[in-house]
């Protein structure tokens, strides 16, 4: 009997867009469970610059992040911290193999956040239960659907909750606008 997979949404954020191999570097990073019960975030403190972002980046993006400190204690339920590459990378590791079942990617940008996925994890190894592609979050079967999925997210961020371009916010947005579409 096939074990049931465990759904992430995935978004993250960046220092510039444009191609998926261009300079761009990981700024941050935030997971939540299909059931929201379960959320990772980090904040990375090395990787970038200031200089190496984008003038949307430094007016949108920086000014939301807002994360502690990587506590000595760690709740592997709720982590939300600002930390390094290798911390990010060890504790996504960590967090993502404490689900029994096989773990599932989704993103509304597979090309960019699957890109920061490859690189966080390149020559390192992968958590044992997760699917290395991407899904998306995106209902593409159907335009209805489609359309009701991003009608969706835009109703959530007017409400005034949820913060769009902070990574762990734009996932909780996401997990919401797919369970609604």
């Amino acid at each position: 009997m096939k074990m049931p997979n465990t759904r992430l949404y995935l978004d993250t954020e960046f220092t510039k867009l444009g191609p998926i191999h261009s300079e761009a570097k990981l700024i941050s990073i935030g997971l939540i469970t299909e059931d929201g019960e379960s959320t990772f975030y980090s904040e990375l403190t090395d990787g970038y610059d200031f200089e190496d972002c984008s003038v949307f980046v430094k007016e949108t993006v920086l000014p939301l992040l807002d994360a502690p400190v990587l506590p000595e204690v760690i709740d592997y339920q709720v982590i939300y911290a600002r930390m390094t590459t290798e911390q990010t990378r060890t504790l996504l590791k960590v967090w993502l193999e404490q689900f029994s079942s096989y773990v599932v990617m989704c993103s509304d940008a597979i090309a960019h956040d699957g890109h920061f996925i490859d690189t966080l994890f390149a020559g390192y190894p992968w958590p044992k239960n997760l699917e290395t592609k991407l899904d998306t979050c995106v209902p593409t079967n159907n335009l209805r659907r489609v359309h009701k999925f991003f009608q969706n997210t835009e109703d959530i961020f007017l409400k005034g909750e949820y913060r769009r371009h902070h990574a762990l916010d734009d996932a909780k947005v996401m997990r919401l606008a797919a369970l609604g579409a």
